[in-house]
Formats: C-alpha cells, structure tokens, sequence
C-alpha cells in the first residue's frame, strides 16, 4: 500500500515536469527545429520495445529504390556516446545493436546514432548531402524535432489506453501526447485479426480527424544459417534470445521444433561466459537466434567454430493491414510525393 501511494506520488511529480516541458516548447522558450528535408519520425509513448526497428526496417524497404534514406537512432546501450556514423564493421557495443542491424541489412542507408537528434540530423547531413529523407528511431518525445510525420506504435498486447504512467506504469507520456501523431500502428497483432476487432481498437484509440490507424503482424521469414550453411537437423534447438518482447518468437519456433529456451533482457551484451554457461546445461550444440542478437553473436565466430556450435538466424518481416482499403504503403508513399512535389 506504501509502496502504491510512493509511485502515484512520482507519477504526479513526473507528469507535471512533462506537461512544463510541453508549455515550454509551446510558449517557445524551447524551440522547435525544422529541417529543409521530410523527417519521419517513429515512436511510441511507452517505454520497452513495441517494433520500432522492425519498422524503420519495413520504411527503407518501401523508400530506398526511390529516395536516399537516412537514419538517426538513439544507439540504446552501446558504450560510446555523442554522434557516430554506423560502419558494417563496428560492433554492436559501438553503436548498439539495433543500429548495427540496419547497417548490415542495409549497407547502402546511411545509418547514424546520437543522443540529440537535433544535433544529429546536421550531423548526418554534412558527410551524406543526398539523403532526401531522413527516419527517427525512437524520436517521438523528441520535440526539439519538428518532424513532418510521426508515426506513433502501441503494442497489441499492452496498449496505451490500457496503461498508465510511469512508475505506476510503462507510459512515459500521458495517453493525450498520442494526438500529436499521424498515423498510429498497433503493432504485434494476431495474423488473423479480424475486421471487426480492428474497429472496435480503432474505436478505442479514438483518432483524431487527420490521424490514420493502421494494425501490423510479424512474418517470420526463412531461417537461415550465421556462419556456415548448414540444414537446420529434426532434434532440439537451444532459442536464445535478448529482446524485449520473446514469446512471440518461442512460440512460433516451438510449434516446428523442440525449442530450450534461454531469455536475456533486452540489448543484453553477449560474453563468452554466457555462452560457456549454456554449454555448460545443454547438449545440443544447434542454437537459433533473432536478427537482433545474432549481431552480438558475430564477434564470437571463433568460439562457436571451435565448440562446433551451429548458429541459425530468425529472420521476421512487419506487415501492415487496415480495416479498409488505404494502405500504409500509399500514405506514405504519398506524403513524400506531396512533400517533394509541392517543395519547389
């Protein structure tokens, strides 16, 4: 009950410092800064992972053989700090996990962290002047950054308007900042959500006139070998995962395969311990992994070759539905054709 009565009080406190920072940056005494190129900014009000990466993956995809892309993320637990410019060659402890990933997938996007955005986007710009669109991760309570479309993503699972803020909750907004976006996914769906449930979330999100609603599943994809191209055998997998939502992806490798699971906190920094200590437990030296974490698996190739250890990869593709005919693809798509059309 202490307890309980401790957390309403520092919600209280924490909710009156945000809505000071919001008065300040509406009164202008902080300023708003806006870019001479389309910044899409992607976010969500909660804290803990709600597919924000999958989507800047799933948005390179859709622009990248049209415009020159540009992505800015925070870079969440690397151990460096200020701006860096994301090479294949760094390690995930360099510029986080997340990052690393889209350069690899995405050698050609000019990926970039940095903890202030608004010193970030000049930053990226003066070594790559081309890029003509640039993607925030993670830059919703950014309001330095006056983005030309925020697309804001609320888990299927633990939605806003089911949550409260912190630290009686996960919100680090209140439920009203979710006006300040544009389109709105509620991400990590069921395949199979029906029409008239996606009404009844859409009825819940209760969006504004110019706001759009979309929902998202996750595909998984072909799985694939790390190292060597081996056929995954028909005996038991050891899934190793470090990311934040992982019942998902157990699931659905539990259902093809004997899965053993081992579940790390999200980002987790892989050593050679941990892997020494599941060796230690387990028999079967054949592990299967998420994208994300295999990144951290990489700079230990040796060890795994020495132990015979095959690794596979899990690979998984967002994919955005609605309840009527609007794609996600045409908003977009047609927003940036607006925006460069109209900016001469």
């Amino acid at each position: 009950m202490i307890v309980n009565s401790i957390k309403y009080i520092i919600s209280r406190i924490y909710l009156l410092i945000i809505y000071i920072r919001y008065w300040l940056y509406k009164s202008s005494f902080l300023g708003s800064t806006h870019f001479s190129l389309p910044v899409i900014c992607i976010g969500n009000l909660s804290v803990g992972g709600t597919g924000k990466t999958p989507m800047v993956a799933y948005l390179i995809e859709l622009l990248q053989q049209e415009y020159k892309i540009g992505v800015i993320s925070r870079g969440y637990k690397r151990k460096t700090s200020g701006f860096v410019k994301v090479k294949t060659t760094h390690q995930s402890e360099d510029v986080g996990d997340e990052p690393l990933l889209l350069k690899l997938k995405y050698p050609y996007t000019e990926v970039t962290v940095g903890e202030q955005r608004i010193y970030a986007i000049p930053q990226l710009l003066s070594f790559a002047p081309d890029v003509q669109t640039i993607i925030m991760d993670d830059g919703f309570q950014h309001l330095s950054v006056k983005a030309q479309l925020n697309i804001l993503l609320t888990t299927y699972q633990n939605p806003f308007w089911n949550d409260k803020i912190l630290p009686l909750g996960s919100l680090r907004e209140p439920i009203q900042a979710k006006d300040r976006a544009d389109i709105i996914i509620v991400s990590n769906c069921k395949p199979t959500i029906a029409n008239d449930e996606m009404l009844q979330l859409e009825q819940k999100i209760n969006p504004t006139p110019h706001q759009k609603v979309f929902f998202s599943y996750i595909q998984y994809n072909t799985i694939y070998a790390l190292f060597h191209n081996h056929s995954i055998p028909d005996e038991q997998l050891i899934l190793i995962t470090g990311i934040a939502n992982s019942a998902s992806i157990y699931s659905h490798l539990n259902s093809i395969h004997n899965i053993q699971h081992y579940e790390y906190n999200d980002h987790h920094h892989y050593t050679i311990n941990d892997f020494e200590e599941i060796l230690a437990e387990e028999k079967s030296k054949n592990w299967i992994t998420t994208e994300k974490d295999a990144v951290k698996f990489l700079p230990h190739k040796a060890w795994f070759e020495a132990k015979q250890i095959n690794i596979w990869v899990q690979p998984i593709q967002i994919k955005i539905k609605s309840r009527n005919s609007q794609t996600f693809e045409q908003t977009i798509k047609a927003y940036l054709d607006y925006y460069f059309t109209n900016k001469y």
